[in-house]
């Protein structure tokens, strides 16, 4: 029913008019399209929607591939073996990784943190494996580097020194090339292992500087005092988990399975702080296993988890340990001056 009555005027462009070309009633008029004119908006309609379908779907086939599948995996030699990750979207059982075999691919290791594993498989049957509803994603286990630059000044260690925090009792993991025995870090590398081939030894040398910018006492610099050239918490203890070889290369499987290890070894070492001085460049929008950008803080079961960017993005390195220091208690103040700097 159309309203009408006390109050209820129609408005002045809708009064009834001879050339409006619409039925009048008690006061408006009702305007009535012609058949030809909800034909062709109903086909204009259906016409845009045809034509994005069809760009989607091209786009889809230029990229090529199942979206399960890393860009950079597509367009390989079919018959060229890669290494992959491959993730399952529920936690896999010996099932899903016999599917993964069944299909020529070569076992390396089990990534249960991120429900997946890495594998040797041929190019050729990534697709066949895409295909698996099991499978969440495919990507290239990824090379990656070591990365650090500026740390203990930025951060405002000597101004945690002031408040007494030295990192006395707390364990902080380092995932880098291993550490070395150095007088600096004597008696306090309380773990080591390694997740590459070899030695758990350092043969790259960037894993005990990272070490010696987190714990070194300075005392074997000769410098007097040796509280110039020490580590942001010299007290801390230290657990070595080495995934970078000789050259400084390594992979993601063996940072995950290096993650893995301090999430068991985390209250064996009251372990408070992981750092992961490395990286690689991203492949894709959002990593599927990666739970936020470098630089920021990652909770990682309960842990204070750091990554850095390379030595090229000067604010994102000088601010290496994110908002938080790496000890048991958090400076306030510190942010404040980061930003500061970083606003030059």
């Amino acid at each position: 029913m159309l309203p009408n009555g006390p109050g209820m005027l129609p408005p002045k462009n809708l009064l009834p008019s001879a050339s409006s070309g619409g039925l009048s009633i008690a006061g408006w008029i009702v305007q009535i399209r012609p058949p030809t004119v909800v034909y062709k908006k109903r086909r204009w309609v259906f016409t845009r929607f045809l034509r994005f379908a069809v760009f989607v779907l091209t786009a889809g086939l230029a990229f090529g591939g199942s979206p399960k599948i890393a860009t950079d995996l597509v367009n390989r030699d079919s018959g060229a073996t890669v290494d992959v990750i491959v993730q399952f979207k529920q936690t896999p059982t010996e099932t899903h990784y016999a599917k993964v075999r069944g299909k020529g691919g070569l076992e390396r290791q089990r990534l249960s943190l991120v429900k997946g594993g890495s594998f040797s498989i041929s190019a050729g049957k990534l697709e066949e494996l895409a295909a698996d509803p099991d499978v969440a994603f495919i990507s290239p286990d990824r090379p990656i580097q070591a990365a650090l630059d500026y740390a203990t000044p930025s951060v405002g260690g000597d101004l945690a020194f002031q408040y007494g925090w030295d990192g006395n009792g707390i364990g902080v993991a380092i995932i880098d090339s291993g550490v070395a025995d150095h007088d600096d870090l004597k008696g306090r590398v309380v773990y080591s292992e390694s997740f590459n081939s070899g030695t758990s030894r350092d043969q790259y040398g960037h894993g005990t500087h990272v070490a010696g910018v987190i714990a070194g006492s300075g005392e074997s610099t000769g410098v007097k005092p040796a509280a110039v050239l020490r580590g942001i918490a010299p007290k801390a203890n230290l657990i070595s988990l080495k995934v970078l070889d000789g050259e400084g290369r390594g992979s993601d499987s063996g940072v995950i399975a290096a993650i893995q290890r301090v999430i068991e070894l985390k209250d064996r070492f009251n372990i408070r702080v992981l750092n992961l001085s490395l990286g690689r460049p991203v492949f894709e929008p959002r990593f599927p296993f990666w739970p936020s950008r470098h630089g920021q803080r990652t909770p990682i079961h309960g842990l204070d988890a750091r990554s850095s960017f390379s030595s090229h993005d000067r604010c994102s390195v000088r601010s290496h340990f994110g908002r938080w220091m790496p000890l048991d208690r958090r400076v306030p103040t510190r942010w404040r001056a980061f930003r500061r700097h970083c606003s030059d």
